[in-house]
Order: C-alpha cells, then sequence, then structure tokens
C-alpha cells in the first residue's frame, strides 16, 4: 500500500476538541472563482450546479444516474460516477463528461481476483491518476468496510485498507489535493489518521483522530483550493440534503444551508471542480528581420541569377566595343 504520513493540522485538532464550546464559524467559506460545485440528484439523475454562497441548485441536464452514489470529477469537468444498480452490495461505474453531456458505463464494481464478488463503492476520491473509494463488500457473516483503488478501466477494485468486518458503517475518504492528506468521515464525523499504523480494533477507538464533527450524517465530499471541504448532509426522512463546509485551516464547520432548485435536492455526493485560467503568454520579442531560407526560398538561385546577368551585361558591352 502506497505510504501516506497523516499529520493533523493543530488548529483544526483544538478546534474539534471545543466543539463542545461551539467552534462556530466566524465567516463564510468561499469558493475560488474558477472552482464549480456540482452534484448529482440520487432520486431523479440531474446534475445540478451548486451556489456555493447559499446552496441553491441550478439543473444542467439529466444524466440517468439514477441511484447516483458518487461523482468525482477533475479539473477540466471529466470524471467518475457510481450508482446503485439494484440489491446491497452492488454497484456500476460510469465515465461521466460534464463539458459534452456525457455518461458511459464501465463495468459492474467486482473485487479484483474475485468477480463473482461484487461491491458497493462511492466517495470517489482522484489523486496522482488513481481512482480511491470507499468499497464496502459482503463475505460470510458479513459486510467488509474498505478503502480501496479502483481500476479505471475494469471496475474491479483492491483493498488498501480494510476498516471492518461484519460492519455496516461506511468510511468515506476525502483526500486534499494541496498536500495529498487523507482524511475520513463515519456518520457526522471527520477523522485523521495514518493507515500504516492505525488500527481499526483498538480498544480506545478513533475518538481521538476526530478532527471535525458536522450537525448530521455527512456524504462525500471535496476539498477545494484553499483547504475547504465541501458535502452534502442528506436527510433521508425529509429527502433533502444540506452543504456543509470544513475549514482545515481554521477547523470551523458551517451548514450552508439547503441544496434546492424548485424542488429539494436528494444527493450523497458534491464534487469540486474547475482550473485556474492559464497565466496571460508573455508579450512577443521583437521579430529579428526574416532570412530567406525562412520563407522557404534559398538565396543559392539569387547569386546565380545575379551572377548571369553580370555575365549578360558584360557580354553586351563587348559587343559594342567591338563594333565601335
Amino acid at each position: 500500500m502506497i505510504a501516506r504520513l497523516l499529520k493533523a493540522s493543530g488548529v483544526a485538532l483544538a478546534c474539534a476538541a471545543l466543539a463542545a464550546l461551539s467552534c462556530s464559524p466566524a465567516a463564510a467559506a468561499e469558493l475560488p472563482e474558477h472552482q464549480r460545485l456540482s452534484t448529482i440528484d440520487a432520486n431523479t439523475g440531474i446534475l445540478y450546479d451548486i451556489d456555493p454562497a447559499t446552496g441553491g441548485a441550478t439543473a444542467l441536464w439529466d444524466t440517468g444516474l439514477e441511484g447516483a452514489q458518487a461523482l468525482s470529477l477533475d479539473a477540466s469537468g471529466r470524471g467518475f460516477a457510481t450508482t446503485n444498480t439494484g440489491p446491497a452490495w452492488q454497484s456500476s461505474l460510469w465515465a461521466v463528461d460534464v463539458t459534452n453531456q456525457s455518461v458511459t458505463e464501465i463495468a459492474p464494481i467486482t473485487r479484483a481476483g474475485h468477480p463473482e464478488t461484487s461491491g458497493t463503492c462511492h466517495s470517489l476520491q482522484q489523486s496522482g491518476g488513481a481512482l480511491y473509494a470507499y468499497c464496502g463488500f459482503y463475505e460470510y457473516p458479513g459486510g467488509t468496510n474498505t478503502y480501496s483503488v479502483i481500476d479505471q478501466a475494469t471496475g474491479e477494485f483492491t483493498p488498501l485498507f480494510v476498516f471492518s468486518t461484519g460492519g455496516t458503517e461506511d468510511v468515506i475518504p476525502a483526500i486534499d489535493p494541496a498536500d495529498g492528506t487523507l482524511f475520513f468521515a463515519a456518520s457526522s464525523h471527520l477523522y485523521l489518521f495514518d493507515l500504516e499504523t492505525f488500527d481499526p480494533t483498538a480498544p480506545e477507538g478513533v475518538a481521538q483522530f476526530r478532527v471535525a464533527e458536522f450537525p448530521s450524517f455527512m456524504g462525500s465530499g471535496n476539498f477545494s483550493e484553499g483547504s475547504v471541504l465541501w458535502v452534502p448532509l442528506p436527510d433521508y426522512l425529509t429527502q433533502t440534503t444540506r452543504l456543509a463546509t470544513w475549514d482545515r485551516t481554521t477547523g470551523e464547520v458551517q451548514v450552508v444551508g439547503n441544496i434546492a432548485a424548485s424542488v429539494p435536492v436528494y444527493s450523497y455526493v458534491v464534487a469540486v471542480w474547475g482550473a485556474a485560467p492559464d497565466m496571460p503568454a508573455p508579450a512577443p520579442a521583437p521579430a529579428a528581420a526574416p532570412e530567406l531560407a525562412a520563407t522557404g526560398f534559398s538565396p543559392a538561385p539569387l547569386v546565380l541569377v545575379g551572377a548571369g546577368i553580370l555575365v549578360l551585361v558584360g557580354a553586351v558591352l563587348a559587343v559594342r566595343r567591338r563594333a565601335a
């Protein structure tokens, strides 16, 4: 497994420790102007853009991905989604391109080396060209919860870390692209621990690694530039979703508002994407006088022509002198 030493921000840990004292945000988190928030309604398959200041949603197009569990887009708006395909522990991997509004099924998701074992993978995270996710699968006597890497061509997942067997709680990853730090969410809590040394069976549990607590169950989110995590807070009973943020620098948690258009949006995922505009190109240097060869012509023929003219003129003068 790829080693990843995960270090917590002292400010974030302190803020989490003071959660009982209402560590509330002083100001709303901001999304860089060149980045966007998008989500897919799990009931309708419609893809929405989200206003980061209010949670207001604007419908863009119907992806057809009803039961969408995850959405991860790169800076250009291309990426992947997963859908629940019916029975428990079954889902499919899809290629998504927001730029041309297309979706293509890649394959049903299965465990690598065990094609008979289907899995449910969501909370997709793209990092370093690889695709990571929470992946759960069933092995008697119960489910197995893992942090896995997914083959983008086949939909096969390979577990990198097993959180529990026989359990049902999802453990959702979130990777901060600023430095590759990996966080995990479970229920309403956000954690930071080193997968190389963490023992999920230890008696003290995971409470010591908690860095933030949200008001309710968290869905899958993404970090924006500036290390702000944007997550949905779906409510199954009301079929509504709130947008929330966690600022890694300050440790502040904020609920922005309901994700809703003319109707509420019910979603398990918020994707952050978009690239900064290119820096303006430097002013071109003054062009040097073009050489003849650069125009496609060679100076050699011109020299020969000139020499020929001189010879001809000389011959004419010589004839005139003889005639005189």
